[in-house]
Formats: structure tokens, sequence, C-alpha cells
């Protein structure tokens, strides 16, 4: 069943978030749905756009291809304006609920911040990046297939949409980083394992080479190279000795942005 995309008009918006308040520590009642089709807490927007909870059947397996399919159903949109667009995330964030906090057996839902599902008007970049819903569209947009890095996660978690990973906070959490194209192919080239579609082992921790030490590495090499002009060769080629047993795994085919 497919329904018409709208937005959250700010009354509307004040309300899913006074409901996402009073769960503070966990909560049994359900979302306020309603507000999704209510004519005073939402608004259509200028296209017909129609989306599905669960476009095959089942809940999105992982925030990569829950990005693609947002990407590709908002794609007719300027994505400039819509990026800014507060209550078409919120609208989302509340439409997609039950994926991004979905109830226990006996009916509890463990919220996490506000922030993650509420985008409010000053759009702050670390409230932005972490929405649920914005940030694997954003990821996919700008970054197509390299996104994966980003956004498949070895932190294995019943609740799919709502686990971010350690590779994601470590790379978008950097406002520069996450905009970069040749930064984050440089990465999917480094830590993903295409024909697994899963990260390599040792990606997301603490050690030498881990995507910790590439976030620090880069923000000290864009001190002197324009990380931004460089090939992903080139960028590669700039990494210290310690990334070194990371490049010796990189395939030779560029993986290219969708």
């Amino acid at each position: 069943m497919t329904d018409l995309l709208r937005v959250l008009t700010p009354r509307g918006t004040e309300q899913f978030r006074a409901y996402l308040t009073k769960g503070a520590g966990g909560i049994k009642v359900p979302p306020p749905r309603a507000l999704l089709i209510d004519p005073e807490c939402s608004a259509p927007i200028d296209q017909r756009i129609e989306i599905e909870h669960m476009p095959d059947g089942s809940p999105f397996r992982n925030r990569y291809d829950f990005g693609t399919y947002l990407r590709d159903k908002l794609s007719s949109l300027d994505a400039l304006i819509i990026g800014r667009d507060i209550g078409l995330w919120n609208w989302l964030s509340l439409y997609y609920f039950d994926q991004l906090c979905p109830a226990t057996r006996d009916g509890t839902r463990d919220l996490l911040a506000t922030e993650v599902y509420i985008m409010s008007p000053d759009r702050k970049y670390r409230q932005v990046f972490r929405h649920l819903v914005r940030a694997p569209w954003y990821a996919v947009r700008e970054h197509g297939n390299n996104a994966k890095v980003l956004l498949i996660h070895t932190e294995r978690s019943g609740v799919v949409l709502a686990t971010r990973g350690r590779i994601f906070e470590d790379l978008a959490s950097r406002q520069g980083i996450l905009g970069n194209r040749t930064v984050i192919a440089a990465a999917q080239r480094l830590y993903f394992d295409e024909k697994n579609n899963w990260p390599r082992i040792g990606a997301s921790g603490h050690g030498q080479g881990s995507v910790r030490r590439y976030a620090i590495v880069v923000q000290q090499l864009e001190l002197t190279y324009d990380t931004r002009a460089c090939s992903v060769e080139q960028l590669l080629g700039l990494l210290p000795q310690e990334f070194n047993e990371w490049k010796a795994r990189v395939q030779p085919t560029l993986t290219q942005v969708a």
C-alpha cells in the first residue's frame, strides 16, 4: 500500500516532539500517526510522490537500502530545497517510525535523542547529520555506491535504521569529510569489502589504519592538500605507513559514485 508524501507543519512537528519528550526512557503509547494526514498538522507537497513503509514487503535491510530508496523517490525534487525542508524530514521520520524505533514484545519503544527524529529550524550540523532519515538520503545522493561504507555497519542490531554504526560516526561527525567525495570514495576502497557487501574486519576499531585514524589523518592532510581536488589514488598515496595493510587490500578498479 502506498501513501502520498506530505510535510509536517510546525504544529505537527511540535505534537510529534511532545510525543517523543513524554517517552524519554521508553514509551508504550503508539506514535501519533494521525498527524501524517491531519490537514492542520501536515500539508501536501507540489508533486504527487507515492511512498511505502516496506517497498518489498519487509523492513529495509540496512541504512544504505533505505537511503537509496529515498534518493530515488525524491529525485524529482530540488535536492538543495528539500535538504533544508525540516517539515519533510520530520514527516518521513514519523512515517517510518516503526522501523526507526520499533516496539519490543511488550510494546515499549526505547527512544533515542529527540534530534535523531526531529530537525529544528536552526539546522545545526550535529543534528542534521544524526537525523535518521535525512542522513542516509544525503549520503546516497552525494556518494552513491560509496555510501555503503557509511551506512552498512558491523554492529548487528534488530533496530537497523536507528543504529548508525561506528564508521558513520567517525566520518560523518566531521562536516568537511561527509561532503568530500574523494575522502568517502577512498574510505570505501580501504574499508569496505564489496564481495561480501560488509565492512572489513577491524575497520571500526581504534588501532592503526582504522577509520577513526583515517578521519584524523585526512583532517591533518587538508592543512596542506586540497583533498577534494585529489583523485582517490592520489589521496591513498598521501596516507602514511600505518595504512599500508589496508591499502594492500584495495582492488585496482575505482569505485564510482552512482
